[in-house]
């Protein structure tokens, strides 16, 4: 991920000084620093084996998930750590009958417009669930997989969520469902009632694909896009889905176009989408794609948040001769750094909302609403 001071951060499921994993920082030249070395402790306290991706948060500092290790057992820990790799377990949890509530943690965390974070475990109840974690380390359990009979709300609900406009969380799950355990997408609502927008089925249906392992990416047209097994998809925030396309349809035999894309999609400031496959390709070893949908380009900013005179990076395509900026509808003093790049002040007057920015052709609006604190 690309924090506020524009370096990359990400973490490996292994290696390391002790070989459970790693926290690491590599600029955009290609300089790789190794912040974080997890079970430097013993009995792995602080964690070990991160498998998701980390988020930044209002604070400043970076926020991840390990799938293993923690204070208690081996149920997996929220952390927190600073650019300069100092490192605090912010929660270990627990399946134990005394702090029941979920282990294996594997997907990304968010932070909902509240300021509270949001993620999801593996395996509480033996079918995983989605916690909402304060600021300051207290975790409640939002709700638990596997609570309708024949599991019809869905289990391993691995990736993570997302949030809408509506303060909805939307998600998936790799098992379980109303048509056996092909999955499902769900909703989760602010009073906290759930609900199964979509179950996915493969035998005797229409879908060309299960196991919505990669999660969903909200676009800007303000519907969800996903991947499963062998296809990618559109889903509307009343569950209403569309299949987008089909992998192994190339020309050339089985899948030259790749097959297995389990990361799910990114949106580029271009419009498009990207992903990647796992399999398939012209040597069955995977495959980087793009998918055209018709949506247009947009501006991202970097961080999402800041104070009044704070400095953002708005990201986006053909910025050059950029004539206004404005952060909800207040002009911002700004600076072109390039044709993908615009350095802005967060304006006196500004609240939270969106970022927009006005070129010699079009005015290109923020796909997010950005947060003035």
């Amino acid at each position: 991920m690309l924090a506020s001071n524009l370096n990359f951060y990400g973490t490996t499921a292994a290696g390391g000084a002790y070989g459970y994993g790693t926290v690491f920082k590599i600029t955009s030249e290609g300089e790789l620093t190794t912040l974080y070395s997890f079970c430097a402790k013993s009995g792995c306290p602080d964690g070990q084996n991160p498998l998701a991706t980390l988020v930044q948060g209002t604070d400043g500092n970076l926020y991840g998930t390990t799938s293993g290790g923690g204070a208690i057992g081996n149920y997996g820990t929220v952390f927190k750590i600073t650019f300069g790799g100092k490192l605090t377990t912010v929660y270990s949890f627990c399946v134990l009958s005394e702090c029941y509530d979920g282990d294996y943690p594997e997907g990304v965390l968010i932070q909902g417009s509240n300021g509270n974070f949001y993620g999801t475990t593996g395996e509480a109840s033996g079918r995983g669930n989605v916690f909402e974690m304060t600021p300051a380390g207290v975790v409640t359990s939002l709700y638990n997989f596997c609570s309708e009979p024949y599991c019809d709300d869905g289990t391993s609900p691995v990736a993570g969520v997302v949030q809408a406009a509506n303060g909805d969380l939307y998600g998936t799950a790799t098992g379980g469902g109303a048509y056996g355990n092909d999955g499902t997408v769900f909703e989760i609502t602010p009073a906290n009632v759930f609900t199964t927008l979509y179950s996915f089925c493969l035998f005797n249906c229409a879908n060309p694909g299960v196991y919505p392992r990669g999660g969903l990416g909200l676009a800007t047209d303000g519907n969800f896009y996903g991947t499963v097994s062998s296809a990618i998809y559109k889903i509307t925030p009343t569950g209403e889905v569309t299949w987008l396309y089909t992998f192994g349809s190339g020309a050339g035999g089985c899948c030259p176009d790749g097959d297995f894309p389990y990361a799910g999609l990114v949106q580029h400031t271009n419009g498009t989408f990207y992903g990647t496959a796992l399999e398939g390709g012209a040597y069955d070893e995977g495959t980087v794609f793009s998918l055209s949908t018709g949506l247009g380009p947009f501006v991202t900013p970097v961080p999402t948040y800041g104070k009044v005179g704070a400095t953002v990076y708005i990201l986006g395509t053909n910025l050059n001769g950029t004539t206004a900026v404005t952060v909800d509808g207040v002009t911002a003093k700004f600076t072109v750094e390039s044709s993908s790049e615009i350095k802005a002040t967060v304006p006196t007057g500004a609240t939270t909302g969106v970022i927009s920015v006005t070129t010699p052709t079009t005015t290109l609006n923020s796909n997010l609403v950005f947060q003035v604190l």
